[in-house]
């Protein structure tokens, strides 16, 4: 009989047990889908935190474009603003850096839209990947210049620059006072002239300049002297070194004369860059004069963004063409 007991007690506790197992699973498995939340709400958060704005941009702009590009560093002049080479696509369109003109330049696609000319930026190394990538989020995340309303994480109003950023801006102001030192060092050719004083019977004095090169005497269809030959090599090639290669490397010494001269300008294929002779059909010239218009051109005056030539190095480039546009 007590054993009977005993085998009913051991049987009731035994359920007991299963009972309390039972429900402690329960409670564990509800906590499961609480869990899962936080981890969501979590990665929510660092996402966040990565948004990009225009201020971590600028200084890529600034290290590697702003020097042929000023309007570059204006938020204003790029987000939703068509570009000059294909009119229906934006420089930066929001969220979508397929459809940004500029994010081809750097990458080397923009003939695959249509566009042209060379990679950005032109004539140095390409990006590096991490500024590619500092670019592409930054579009991608809807290429905010401020921080957003609603949109958690710290970003600073003014982040500091790395030291690496830092570095590549003092380069790119030493670039900018090496480009005003040049300018500044053109050397002026002028033509020697020696002078011999013939005294006239009334005691006037008369200057009388003694030509060293005979062909210069020769005398124009007014009546005028013949201007002296401007040198390619020594007037024309320290203009372009000066004004226009640090954007245009095709005019750097040594293979300018064989770009430019009978050669179809890009803008307007019907105008050579230069046609020896004839400066006011030379693309070139125009677009020194800023006139590129008149014959069908585009974009803006030569040198961009910087001082137009003065009007003595105008009228080297001009009376170069005019005379012949020789290589000397």
């Amino acid at each position: 009989m007590m054993k009977s007991n005993l085998a009913e007690i051991f049987s009731v506790l035994m359920v007991c047990m299963v009972f309390v197992l039972g429900c402690e699973s329960d409670n564990g498995n509800s906590s499961s889908p609480e869990g899962d939340q936080d981890s969501d709400e979590s990665v929510m958060e660092n996402e966040n935190t990565n948004v990009v704005l225009f201020a971590e941009v600028l200084p890529i702009y600034q290290a590697k474009c702003s020097q042929c590009h000023g309007w570059i560093v204006e938020y204003d002049s790029q987000v939703g603003v068509a570009s000059e080479d294909v009119p229906e696509m934006n420089l930066i369109e929001p969220f979508d850096t397929t459809s940004s003109y500029i994010w081809h330049k750097v990458k080397g696609t923009f003939e695959s839209v249509g566009g042209s000319g060379q990679t950005m930026p032109q004539g140095g190394d390409p990006l590096p990947e991490t500024e590619l990538a500092t670019l592409q989020n930054w579009i991608q995340a809807g290429a905010l210049e401020t921080q957003e309303p609603g949109v958690d994480g710290d970003v600073d109003d003014d982040p500091e620059l790395d030291d690496s950023t830092e570095e590549e801006l003092e380069e790119a102001d030493e670039i900018d006072n090496g480009l005003e030192q040049e300018n500044d060092e053109i050397v002026e050719f002028e033509e020697e002239e020696a002078i011999e004083q013939d005294i006239e019977s009334d005691g006037s004095e008369e200057e009388v300049f003694v030509e060293e090169d005979a062909d210069e005497s020769e005398e124009m269809e007014g009546g005028g002297e013949v201007l002296p030959p401007v040198s390619f090599s020594g007037m024309i090639q320290p203009i372009f070194n000066a004004q226009c290669t640090q954007c245009h490397s095709w005019l750097q010494s040594g293979s300018s004369y064989g770009n430019i001269v009978n050669v179809p300008s890009t803008q307007v294929s019907s105008l050579s860059f230069v046609s020896p002779g004839d400066s006011s059909n030379s693309y070139l010239y125009l677009k020194i004069l800023g006139e590129q218009s008149t014959v069908g051109g585009s974009g803006v005056r030569m040198p961009k963004n910087l001082t137009p030539l003065d009007d003595n190095s105008t009228a080297d480039l001009k009376n170069w063409i005019d005379q012949g546009a020789l290589n000397n």
